[in-house]
């Protein structure tokens, strides 16, 4: 009797664990920080060319989250759902890059890798 119930206590745990939709566009990316003197220089992994990506400054100061949005069609139904998925802080001094309104930030996408220059403010 009790190997009857070990059966159906897992097919309860594979069911359960088969109905959670896992993506693996939900991972966090690899993302390598390089200082280049003038510049901050920020190679991220991912799918660019098909995905939306978004800086952010921490509410702390603290450094930067990039985040990306990722849409998938929910299982059993045809509405799509889309996600913003972002990373851990990138430790940074934001006191020292041009990060206001973003409008000196240049980012390229090439080989699945978004390139992300963030110029330093120049000391008189």
């Amino acid at each position: 009797m009790t190997d009857d119930l070990n059966v159906d206590f897992c097919k309860v745990l594979v069911k359960k664990s088969s109905d959670v939709e896992k993506h693996e566009d939900d991972e966090e990316p690899l993302i390598d920080v390089i200082d280049e003197g003038e510049n901050i220089r920020l190679l991220v992994q991912g799918k660019c060319s098909e995905q939306q990506y978004t800086i952010h400054i921490n509410e702390d100061k603290s450094g930067i989250t990039i985040c990306r949005e990722a849409c998938h069609i929910q299982k059993g139904s045809e509405k799509v759902k889309c996600n913003d998925f972002c990373s851990r802080n990138i430790p940074l001094n934001i006191e020292e890059l041009q990060l206001e309104d973003m409008l000196f930030v240049v980012s390229k996408c090439k080989n699945n890798v978004l390139e992300i220059i963030i110029p330093k403010i120049r000391k008189a």
